[in-house]
């Protein structure tokens, strides 16, 4: 939040922290964040199983896996949310995939 402010009904996920690089992911054909990040979009990010995708859920499923595959090639990149998840609120409930 120090770096970015966002509208009331505003939510970005970022690659990587502003002091960072984002690494490429040449084996998946998009950046290391956007390969996980549709990943997540396509359903595997739906942790409560409700055929849904809500903001709170892709941010925690995408995050350890970017630190993860980016620590295997020595280097951090921690992706972000703004606001922070415990600020979310009620825009946090919004659906950003569904599934039939």
């Amino acid at each position: 939040d120090r770096y970015l402010s966002v509208g009331e009904n505003t939510i970005v996920i970022t690659a990587s922290q502003y002091n960072q690089l984002s690494l490429s992911f040449p084996e998946g054909h998009h950046g290391l964040f956007t390969y996980n990040l549709l990943k997540g979009l396509r359903g595997e990010a739906d942790r409560d199983h409700d055929r849904r995708v809500t903001a709170p859920e892709l941010f925690v499923y995408i995050k350890p896996l970017v630190e993860r595959q980016a620590k295997m090639q020595n280097i951090t990149q921690s992706p972000s949310i703004i606001p922070a998840l415990e600020k979310l609120g009620e825009k946090g409930k919004n659906i950003w995939a569904a599934f039939k």
